[in-house]
């Protein structure tokens, strides 16, 4: 009841109401299935989380032969192994 009664600043009108924007973000709905590939890769991101997920994903994925691949021959030099 308390986010109710505050609602955020709706920049476009100047004042503080809610939005049918704001109240699906505020509940975490992030709309609708991801289209471009920046947004499935993080749609990805978010739904491998988990280590234990994470493993399993990047196992089966990488019984992919194009995928294996690709992977493995990629010199992006700026990655981060502690995520």
């Amino acid at each position: 009841m308390e986010a109710i009664k505050n609602p955020p600043l709706d920049e476009r009108a100047g004042k503080r109401r809610w939005t049918p924007e704001t109240s699906r973000q505020r509940v975490g709905y992030h709309g609708p299935d991801p289209e471009t590939a920046q947004e499935k890769v993080e749609a990805v991101h978010d739904l491998v989380a988990d280590e234990q997920v994470a493993a399993q994903v990047a196992t089966d994925l990488l019984r992919r032969p194009s995928v294996a691949f690709k992977a493995m021959t990629d010199d992006y030099p700026d990655y981060d192994l502690a995520v």
